[in-house]
């Protein structure tokens, strides 16, 4: 029998919580930065890669979330209805050095943000996060017949100097963006380090799944984390095929 859930914030979070070695937490924003399937699809290599298991949710996703404009999913299972209600989920799994590892699929809310941003404030300090990144990929300049290109920035000197070796820029980015932009803001203030990486996709080329910017953000995660990625040759090879 499962114990009851423990409340962090506006989250549930499965007991017996795992012991977390250090975590660095990778997380996407959808649909903000998850620009052809981008975030998600790099996400859900690495959590096949590590056997990553569900360990959180939000309780009550109608707090945060307009379900009209996020739509609930109807499901058929062995002939019974399922239906899931679309909501931020986040993931464990062991990782291979000194650090394990979370991955956090953010929706971003229509309304009550300050909330949900304090909520996944409380999230890191309970689970004593080390990092957090966020990776995806939103539109750029550069036409397809050019390498993609990346931004993004660390706050940690020696990982901001790796990204500036592998050819990531520095965003000088001005204007309108997500209220989930608070929540790096404040864990910089609760000494968590934070890291970013975008991959500019061309405007014109609108593919549901853009498997050349997933290989571009699995390559530079290596990079910085030296992941063995066992399928990254198949991903390369969707990529040269679009």
């Amino acid at each position: 029998e499962e114990n009851e859930p423990m409340r962090v914030g506006a989250f549930e979070i499965r007991e017996p919580l795992p012991t977390l070695r250090d975590p660095h937490v990778f997380t996407i924003l959808q649909p903000w930065i998850d620009v052809g399937s981008v975030g998600t699809l790099t996400l859900a290599t690495l959590e096949a890669q590590f056997g990553a298991q569900e360990i959180g949710r939000l309780a009550r996703p109608s707090t945060f979330y307009d379900l009209t404009r996020y739509r609930p999913m109807l499901h058929r299972r062995r002939g019974e209805r399922i239906i899931e209600l679309p909501n931020t989920v986040l993931r464990y799994a062991q990782g291979e050095g000194g650090h394990d590892f979370l991955f956090l699929h953010i929706m971003e809310p229509h309304m009550h943000g300050e909330d949900f941003v304090d909520s996944l404030i409380e999230l890191a300090e309970k689970l004593n996060i080390k990092r957090y990144c966020q990776i995806g990929a939103m539109y750029g300049s550069a036409p397809h017949t050019r390498p993609l290109l990346a931004s993004g920035q660390a706050t940690d000197s020696d990982i901001q100097e790796k990204l500036a070796r592998a050819g990531v820029r520095t965003s000088n980015y001005e204007g309108p963006t997500s209220m989930m932009a608070l929540v790096t803001q404040e864990l910089v203030k609760h000494r968590v380090g934070t890291m970013s990486m975008l991959i500019q996709l061309p405007p014109y080329a609108r593919l549901e799944e853009d498997h050349r910017g997933q290989e571009k953000l699995l390559k530079l995660l290596t990079t910085i984390y030296r992941f063995s990625i066992s399928n990254l040759d198949k991903i390369e090879q969707e990529g040269d095929r679009q």
